[in-house]
């Protein structure tokens, strides 16, 4: 099994920080992983307690001992990681970990990660503050965000934060349209490569023309029968139709995520006021989604307000 680091694409000043550390053995007790969500920081995070706990090397990780194999499975005594229940990290949770940490047994160094560190809830991040200033000897934390000001000020201010960026075009090795819509994210490029995702592409860009037709009205709802089963589905079509409003204030057709959409034919019928609520109305369903709203009523909502939309620019 190869070393953890080894296998992260990009992020190379962050491993230049972390090697740095390493290398003087000036670890801090608690680090923030902070930026945008899938590019990466929690397999950095597991990468870092593998340099931290492999026994056989002072720098790095070798990879293939005990420690190194048990940290790839997250299966080593001395890594505890927290991840959120019911999108909430509870004190039930850090009440557990304190207990955990309190112990007699542990032996040598320990590293704790907290994964999407900005779902503590107050009272949790309050319960560890003490311990996250003075830690145990040889406990390190990290802090994984993709909301680093959502965490409470008290814990930023005990922990050295890491700053993460997007993945570059060439570390995501895509073009076209996945590589807009992926928007420097690893989870995104692996979703939008998935097999049927091309297509499922391809409905979205040839449904919102006749959708903005005014005589389509009627005609769409059957088309969109099928898609309004699948919330997950939905939540896709209204991203793409979102990026392609985006792209229509673009005048620079290089910057568009759809650059082999006719943009102009599809929305030239509708001010710029029409397009900008459309876009958020197309934003705000996507969220609905992801709050498990019922696809058929938010696909039939949406259809609604679109008509409104399309009656507003026929207006002026």
């Amino acid at each position: 099994m190869a070393e953890l680091m080894q296998q992260v694409i990009g992020h190379e000043r962050v491993k230049q920080v972390l090697a740095e550390c390493q290398r003087r053995d000036s670890l801090p007790p608690s680090f923030i992983f902070a930026g945008p969500s899938g590019v990466g920081k929690f397999m950095v995070a597991l990468a870092w307690a593998q340099w931290v706990l492999c026994k056989q090397t002072a720098n790095g990780a070798c990879g293939v001992c005990a420690d190194c194999i048990q940290v790839a499975n997250r299966t080593h005594s001395n890594l505890i990681v927290i991840e959120p229940e019911k999108n909430s990290i509870k004190l039930d949770q850090t009440r557990e970990l304190m207990r955990q940490l309190s112990l007699q047994q542990w032996q040598g160094r320990r590293v704790v990660i907290f994964n999407e560190a900005q779902l503590l809830n107050p009272h949790a991040a309050n319960s560890i503050l003490k311990v996250v200033e003075e830690p145990p000897e040889g406990t390190h934390f990290v802090f994984v965000t993709s909301s680093y000001f959502a965490m409470i000020s008290t814990l930023r201010s005990r922990s050295q934060r890491i700053q993460f960026q997007p993945l570059s075009p060439d570390q995501l090795r895509q073009s076209g349209w996945v590589l807009g819509s992926a928007q420097g994210r690893m989870d995104q490029l692996e979703k939008l490569t998935a097999e049927g995702m091309v297509q499922a592409r391809e409905v979205a860009v040839s449904l919102l023309p006749k959708l903005l037709a005014n005589e389509y009205w009627q005609a769409s709802q059957e088309d969109f029968k099928p898609i309004a089963k699948d919330r997950e589905q939905l939540g896709f079509l209204f991203g793409i139709w979102r990026q392609i409003l985006r792209d229509s204030f673009m005048q620079d057709s290089q910057l568009r995520t759809h650059q082999d959409f006719n943009v102009e034919a599809s929305v030239s019928n509708l001010p710029s006021q029409a397009r900008l609520e459309m876009y958020d109305l197309f934003q705000n369903q996507e969220q609905a989604l992801l709050r498990n709203a019922d696809p058929q009523l938010t696909l039939e909502s949406t259809l609604i307000s679109v008509k409104q939309l399309q009656n507003m620019g026929s207006q002026h």
